[in-house]
């Protein structure tokens, strides 16, 4: 997902028109930051904002979280059906009220934004095939991480401070999440020699496992969570045999709880599922499919469940 900044004709006639009277905080806010500013996106264009933007349409629900972690509520989001489903948006569903519904991700409504006039949009790189229509509304600026899957949570966090003018706010969420890190380490310290594995249910084979690299804040670095030999970096599918193989102590799912139970079900009578530690010694838990953003407020929710549920245990 990358950073654009594009001046469009068709937007900058409304521009004068459409211009809200500012608040001495918001002047001062302007004040403080660098504008105009660029950013490129990976497409090649570059998008200029001249000040700080106001009201931002994004065309994932998930886009919000980074934003929200900012304090900055967009206008605009698609699929909010299923952001209100999400456990790392619960804090945020007053938020999620206030803003517009833009119908689906992958198609969201031109006409809605037209009527809504936001002064930015957020688009994935999967919405290639609008971006004209998009870039005669607002700028349009392209979340990197579609090209650049590799992005960390730090950067991503950095990356959306960049865009909107809260350097310093990012900067401390980077440095709040990290203590969240670091505490759950000492608090999982007493795990160190047992081993877990992070599993999805899947359509090949009997479930996907989730690669420590995408979720490296769950092993050595991060929540200190050993993972067994020969646990891959990235997703991969898992038969049972295999999982067998990995033989871990704990297993924790992470995805829709319909699904996961679904999948459960399949094999709970299975003799192979049976012979697994975690399955002998009732370990198997589940952890919110929202997780799966790896954003700072998944990072925090995910801290606070993987704790609660091993000290249930205690």
């Amino acid at each position: 997902m990358t950073i654009l900044l594009l001046v469009v004709t068709g937007c900058n006639s409304t521009d004068s028109k459409n211009e809200e009277a500012t608040t001495p905080k918001e002047e001062a806010e302007e004040s403080t930051g660098s504008w105009p500013r660029s950013i490129q996106n990976d497409d090649g264009t570059t998008v200029v904002l001249e000040k700080k933007p106001k009201k931002i349409a994004v065309l994932h629900f998930g886009y919000s979280e980074y934003l929200l972690a900012l304090g900055i509520t967009p206008i605009a989001t698609t699929n909010k059906d299923i952001a209100h489903t999400f456990a790392t948006l619960q804090p945020f569903q007053s938020d999620f009220n206030q803003m517009e519904d833009l119908g689906e991700t992958s198609s969201p409504s031109l006409e809605k934004l037209v009527e809504l006039k936001p002064d930015l949009i957020i688009a994935g790189s999967f919405h290639s095939d609008i971006l004209e229509g998009l870039r005669k509304i607002a700028p349009v600026i392209i979340d990197k991480r579609g090209n650049d899957p590799t992005m960390s949570w730090q950067d991503t966090i950095t990356y959306y401070g960049d865009i909107l003018g809260e350097e310093a706010k990012a900067e401390e969420y980077i440095q709040k999440t990290e203590q969240i890190i670091q505490d759950t380490n000492k608090a999982l310290a007493k795990y160190s020699d047992q081993t877990f594995v992070f599993l999805r249910p899947s359509s090949k084979g009997d479930f996907g496992i989730v690669g420590s690299k995408a979720f490296g804040h769950y092993h050595e670095n991060g929540f200190g969570l050993k993972t067994p030999e020969e646990y891959p970096t990235e997703w991969a599918n898992i038969s049972l045999e295999g999982l067998v193989s990995l033989n871990p102590d704990y297993i924790f799912f992470q995805d829709n709880k319909e699904a996961v139970d679904k999948a459960i079900e399949n094999v709970k009578n299975d003799t192979v599922w049976q012979n697994i530690n975690a399955v002998k010694n009732g370990n198997i838990y589940f952890l919110d499919i929202s997780l799966n953003t790896g954003s700072p407020l998944a990072i925090e929710l995910a801290a606070k469940t993987i704790t609660e549920s091993l000290e249930q245990k205690e």
